[in-house]
């Protein structure tokens, strides 16, 4: 039951950010290609991805950090 506390915190956080970001670099693109979504996609990928196999292998979080990111 925490667990989904954490998940939804980074939710809380997460996706106004999200929002935010993709729709201020789809203005700057000025295109009707979905830019923001995919930069803001892909970026969010990848630092999740090294922030993940980094944490792991240096035990750096705990599950609720992990949880929560």
């Amino acid at each position: 039951a925490v667990a989904y506390l954490y998940i939804m915190a980074g939710a809380l956080v997460g996706a106004p950010l999200r929002y935010f970001i993709g729709g201020h670099i789809q203005r700057w693109t000025a295109s009707g290609f979905p830019w923001g979504t995919l930069v803001v996609n892909g970026t969010g990928c990848f630092l999740i991805g090294v922030v993940a196999i980094l944490a792991e292998r240096h035990d750096w979080l705990s599950r609720e950090a992990r949880l929560l990111l």
